[in-house]
Parts: C-alpha cells; structure tokens; sequence
C-alpha cells in the first residue's frame, strides 16, 4: 500500500480536482437539459441515468486508451477527475429512493437495474472500443 503513496504528489491533487470540478459542471449541465422534459416529468431521473451510462462508457475508453490505472496525470484528470465529478452514485440513490417513496417501485426497479447493468455493459464497450483506438 505505501507503494502506492509514494507516486502520490501534491499535483495529482490539482489534476484530479480541477478535473473534478469540470465534470461536476458538464454533469450539471446535462441535468438542466432535462429539467422540463417529458422524462424527468414521467419520474424517469434521465439526466442522471444518462450521465451515468455515458460516464462509464467514457471511463471505459480512457481506462483502455490510457492503458493506465495508476497515478498519470491523464488518469488523474480524465479518470478520477473529470469522470469522477461527471457521474453521480449518490444522485442516484436518491432518486431510486424517491421513486420507492412515491410508490413507483416498478420504475424504481427498472431505473436501478438498468442503471446498473447499463453502467457495467457500457464501461465493457468503452473498455473494448478504448482497445481498438489505442
């Protein structure tokens, strides 16, 4: 485990955090698109659902493009900083949690498993067509 602090510097701070901040932007962004939609009035969180699906294919494509899970500045800023602020567990959980409250445990459901399923489906294509590019 120190092997792995020892790479750790006070600039992948600044990496990761100005990546960060980047992609909890773009992700607020994405979430004001939707604001008025027929989705998001139908109960369905799609900006959420979306930015999370779109960010573990993103994550998928620069853990294969980089070929790097360690402490690069490119992992630093794309993989934890900008993918990290852009996807959203905790929105996530609140938004099935609301949906269980309202008594849509059907969309609930749904929404909970293809989010999950979609994430994991998603960062495998990424992963694969991250492969083929690099």
């Amino acid at each position: 485990m120190t092997e792995v602090f020892a790479y750790f510097t006070p600039l992948h701070l600044v990496w990761f955090a100005v990546g960060g901040g980047f992609g909890a932007a773009l992700r607020y962004s994405i979430s004001q698109l939707f604001v008025d939609s027929k989705w998001q009035a139908g109960g369905w969180p799609m900006a959420t659902w979306l930015v999370n699906l779109s960010g573990a294919l993103a994550l998928g494509l620069a853990a294969a493009y980089f070929n790097d899970f360690g402490f690069s500045p490119a992992f630093m800023f794309w993989e934890i900083g900008v993918l990290g602020g852009y996807t959203t567990m905790s929105s996530f959980a609140l938004e099935t949690t609301a949906l269980i409250q309202a008594r849509r445990r059907t969309l609930a459901f749904v929404y909970a498993i293809s989010s999950g399923v979609g994430a994991v489906a998603m960062l495998m294509l990424g992963f694969t067509l991250g492969g083929l590019l690099s």
